[in-house]
């Protein structure tokens, strides 16, 4: 392999990390970063942590500048918190999410991941919010992208109204792509195991101990053929 395609699959697997990482490594509540118009922020959402960053992820293409803040609300299940990315302007975005917060709790408690969580402790799960999407433009862009190249003849679902997700469980994160019938799409994942599902049936693809996979699983864990 050319030092160029190295330098790029260096690159891609560096950009698929990164996001997971955020929670833990970069997220610090007492020193926080606001933007000035935040007052209908606070109103709706308690901010565990804000920060003004560059940054470069699943959801936020190349080193743009942006905030990135991990929010609470009492909308959503106790377990969970969501990673609000916004580039500049605060208030439509936060207006934005005010009026998706109770659509994206009724597609995300159908789901099998959010099932887990509730008969199995230590699952936190973080639901991401970029500019006005549930689900970025960014990360249709890279599902779709990925899919070609492993696939071509499987389809791409219809993500519209579709939430992502981080699941961080047991040292382990998955990221899941959760449609509105409460369809649930692993994508990347880490570690050995995925929740309690059978790591057999998941057909695997590995890069440099990144795993992915792209099985749908149905609200009761049912392993499904994927996209169908």
């Amino acid at each position: 392999m050319s030092t160029k395609g190295q330098i790029k699959i260096f690159f891609i697997f560096c950009l698929l990390l990164s996001y997971p990482f955020k929670l833990w490594s970069q997220c610090d509540s007492t020193n926080m970063e606001l933007p000035k118009d935040s007052i209908l922020l606070k109103k709706y959402f308690r901010v565990e942590c804000s920060r003004r960053c560059n940054i470069s992820s699943i959801d936020w293409n190349n080193w743009f500048d942006c905030y990135d803040m991990t929010l609470e609300s009492d909308s959503l299940p106790l377990n969970t918190h969501i990673d609000f990315i916004i580039r500049r302007f605060l208030s439509p975005g936060v207006k934005s999410l005010i009026g998706d917060i109770h659509k994206i709790k009724s597609i995300l408690i159908q789901s099998y991941p959010y099932k887990f969580s509730q008969t199995h402790k230590g699952v936190n799960i973080e639901i991401s919010y970029v500019n006005q999407n549930a689900i970025s433009h960014q990360a249709k862009r890279s599902l779709k992208s990925e899919r070609r190249k492993i696939k071509a003849e499987y389809k791409i679902p219809n993500l519209k109204n579709a939430i992502l997700i981080t699941v961080f469980y047991q040292n382990t994160w998955q990221r899941w792509i959760v449609f509105e019938n409460g369809k649930s799409l692993l994508w990347h994942f880490n570690g050995t195991s995925v929740l309690d599902l059978n790591p057999e049936l998941l057909e695997i693809e590995e890069l440099y101990g990144l795993r992915e996979c792209y099985k749908v699983i149905d609200p009761d864990g049912k392993i499904e053929t994927p996209f169908k």
